[in-house]
């Protein structure tokens, strides 16, 4: 039993240690992500519907992007209700909690300027950046939305399986201890 109770609470600090493991490289690479895009929205004069809905598809993320306040037509043209309903709602959420307003007509003073956190949406988790870049006479608004989702898909089959592998060593545990104590 003693054996047991030991196993179990060192596969809990296991379980701990590695949901936050994800947890921080979940995070990091979403830094990669939106500087990386950042990046590119900062030196570029022209973005393509190609590079957009590439960079949707392989970071996993929705991108809404204004001119002067003016969202570009990218935006219209991948239009779904849950999609609008997440740029409205985390452009609400920067307003309401960070008093930045990517479709401020005020022009940003730096070259970038930007907030990441996370939120929760209709319950499910997400990483925001909200940012601001200056060219000039120009202030691209952008909105970052990063699901979370299948970082917690990773957490929950990662605690489906030790517990799986718990069991079953506790189980062969029980089989010995009866079969070797007798």
């Amino acid at each position: 039993i003693f054996t047991g109770i030991i196993l179990l609470i060192t596969s809990l600090f296991c379980l701990y240690s590695a949901k936050k493991s994800i947890i921080n490289n979940e995070y990091s690479n979403f830094k990669i992500c939106y500087n990386t895009i950042y990046s590119y929205l900062q030196s570029e004069n022209t973005i393509s519907y190609s590079w957009l809905s590439q960079t949707e598809e392989n970071y996993n993320v929705i991108l809404y992007i204004e001119d002067n306040s003016s969202p570009i037509s990218y935006n219209s043209v991948i239009e779904s209700k849950k999609r609008n309903e997440l740029i409205k709602y985390f452009k609400d959420f920067a307003i309401d909690n960070y008093d930045f307003d990517i479709s401020s007509s005020k022009i940003n003073t730096k070259a970038l300027f930007n907030i990441d956190f996370s939120g929760n949406y209709d319950k499910e988790k997400y990483y925001v950046s909200v940012g601001s870049i200056n060219k000039g006479s120009n202030n691209i608004g952008v909105l970052i939305i990063y699901s979370l989702e299948n970082c917690y898909n990773k957490i929950f089959t990662q605690n489906i399986t030790f517990i799986f592998i718990d069991i079953i060593a506790l189980l062969s545990l029980g089989f010995f201890a009866y079969f070797f104590t007798q």
